[in-house]
């Protein structure tokens, strides 16, 4: 029975490091795009998301 630790050597060791490298790109970009949207919700309320025009 294989042990967690020799499990993972064996996983590490069949990493293929140009897929890891694309797959870590391609999460620092989701992460990029998150920090984003989370940056522009900061500056949105109610007010501005309803816009400032009034009925009456």
């Amino acid at each position: 029975m294989q042990t967690n630790e020799q499990g993972a050597l064996c996983n590490l060791q069949d990493t293929d490091v140009a897929t890891a490298t694309t797959k870590l790109s391609q999460a620092q970009a989701a992460f990029q795009a998150a920090l984003q949207v989370t940056g522009m919700l900061d500056n949105v309320n109610l007010t501005s998301y309803l816009g400032t025009s009034s009925t009456g």
